[in-house]
């Protein structure tokens, strides 16, 4: 299955984007409400849930082919003659995925943790995860991009490009305008190890 084509999503992803049913914002995968810009107030502890770009995903072998399912991007449905090919058909259409919903201006929410059978995890690459992360708080918001282009001092078309998940926005200014919609970006490692799919 081609999910990239030239560069850009493929027919077939289109359709699948646009064809998922419209997301709540504030209702989470499992049904539990969010509150913006902490993402989730834990009430006992008082500190904000952070936010992960890292999606579960499970390979099942199918009629001689190995297949990979994500419940958090049910459009990225992919497979592949082995194990390996399948994992990197996922990565790829999770990528395709997040990133198609940015540029087609439509819902996208965080993942939420995987389901029991989805063993596999992929992270977004962290360019495509701030620009997600920024996207997000900014459809939270409410605010227009003209009216947040106001907030950090620029034209709508330079908001256009900061939202935009081919444009190479500096992280200085990443960080910025996720300020001015009241998030803080952060930037974490993790062994190798436990990124490898």
């Amino acid at each position: 299955m081609t999910i990239v084509q030239n560069g850009e999503l493929s027919p077939l992803m289109v359709r699948r984007i646009c064809n998922q049913p419209k997301i709540d914002p504030n209702r989470l995968q499992d049904g539990s409400t969010r509150f913006w810009p902490a993402v989730q107030d834990r009430r006992r502890g008082g500190r904000a849930m952070e936010q992960e770009w890292v999606y579960g995903y499970a390979l099942r072998e199918e009629e001689g082919e190995i297949h990979a399912y994500a419940s958090a991007a049910p459009e990225a449905i992919v497979s592949g003659a082995t194990r390996e090919e399948a994992a990197q058909a996922m990565r790829d259409a999770l990528t395709a995925a997040v990133r198609g919903r940015i540029k087609l201006g439509l819902d996208l929410v965080p993942p939420a943790a995987p389901d029991a059978d989805e063993r596999e995890v992929f992270i977004l690459p962290a360019a495509l995860a701030a620009k997600a992360t920024l996207y997000t708080a900014w459809k939270a918001s409410g605010l227009s991009k003209v009216a947040l282009g106001a907030r950090i001092g620029c034209a709508e078309k330079e908001v256009r490009r900061i939202l935009d998940p081919d444009y190479p926005t500096g992280l200085a200014r990443r960080e910025q305008v996720a300020r001015a919609l009241g998030v803080e970006l952060v930037v974490g490692a993790r062994p190798a190890a436990a990124v490898a799919a």
